[in-house]
């Protein structure tokens, strides 16, 4: 009896670890980047000089394919895999913040990213769900 709830204390504290493990480290990244940014002094904003409006072109414009911005191609992906890296267990708001993808385009990619096993979804302690790399097999 008493084994058998000594091995469940530890089976919950391996739990307990694993779920922490990623606040651990976004704790340490914070803790990074205001070190950095303690040495950076605010600059006053110079108002910039008016300038006047641009002549109406009179050539045609041509429509571009890709004229509305869109990221090249495997950039989105490539963006979302190295935010992972460097922070797993990402919930998908910071993931889209982190990585400047949509969060509709992202829910699209983390689908396709979660279906091909080049990531992984998991709970995390608030309730949330997060992201992260799949392991190595």
């Amino acid at each position: 009896m008493a084994e058998s709830l000594l091995d469940r204390i530890q089976a919950e504290i391996r739990v307990r670890l694993r779920e922490s493990e990623a606040a651990v480290r976004e704790h340490e990244l914070l803790e990074a980047a205001l070190t950095a940014l303690d040495g950076i002094q605010v600059l006053e904003q110079i108002e910039p000089t008016p300038r006047e409006p641009p002549a109406p072109s009179t050539r045609r414009r041509t429509s571009s394919r890709h004229s509305s911005g869109r990221a090249p191609r495997g950039a989105n992906r490539a963006a979302v895999l190295r935010v992972l890296g460097d922070r797993p267990g990402v919930s998908v708001t910071e993931l889209s913040s982190a990585s400047g993808v949509t969060k509709p385009v992202l829910y699209n990619l983390l689908r396709t990213l979660e279906q091909r096993g080049e990531i992984s979804r998991e709970e995390l302690p608030g309730g949330t769900t997060g992201y992260r790399l799949a392991p190595d097999t």
